[in-house]
C-alpha cells in the first residue's frame, strides 16, 4: 500500500518517509489517520525536505523515526537518539488539540 510507504504508525511510533517511491519524489498527503490518535498531513519535495502536521486527539508519547537520509530539524523537537541499528529516535509529547509541526531535512 502507498501509504505505508509514506508513514507509519503504532500505538507509540511513527515512522516518516520509511520507503518513499522514486515515482512520487514530491507530494503531498492529508488527513492520514495515526494509530496512536492523531490525524496528519505531511508533504515533501524533491530536494529531502518534508513537513508533518499532527493534530493528536488525546495525550501520548511517541517515537518518531524517519525514513534513510531524513532528520527532523525543528527546534521544539528533542535531539534523537540512535538505536542499536542507526536509526535515529526521537520521543515526542503531544497533548490533545495542540498541533506540532514536524520539519524534515536530508542527513
Amino acid at each position: 500500500m502507498v501509504i505505508e510507504m509514506l508513514v507509519q504508525s503504532t500505538s507509540d511510533r511513527l515512522i516518516l518517509l520509511p520507503a518513499l517511491p522514486d515515482t512520487y519524489p514530491a507530494g503531498e498527503l492529508c488527513g492520514v489517520r495515526t494509530r496512536f490518535g492523531a490525524r496528519m498531513d505531511l508533504s515533501w519535495t524533491d530536494d529531502g525536505h518534508a513537513t508533518a502536521v499532527l493534530r493528536p486527539t488525546r495525550d501520548t508519547r511517541v517515537d518518531v523515526r524517519t525514513g534513510e537520509g531524513r532528520t527532523l530539524t525543528d527546534g521544539a523537537t528533542p535531539d534523537p537518539t540512535e538505536t542499536s541499528a542507526g536509526t535515529p529516535v526521537t520521543l515526542l509529547d503531544l497533548t490533545a488539540g495542540v498541533d506540532r509541526v514536524l520539519t524534515l531535512r536530508p542527513r
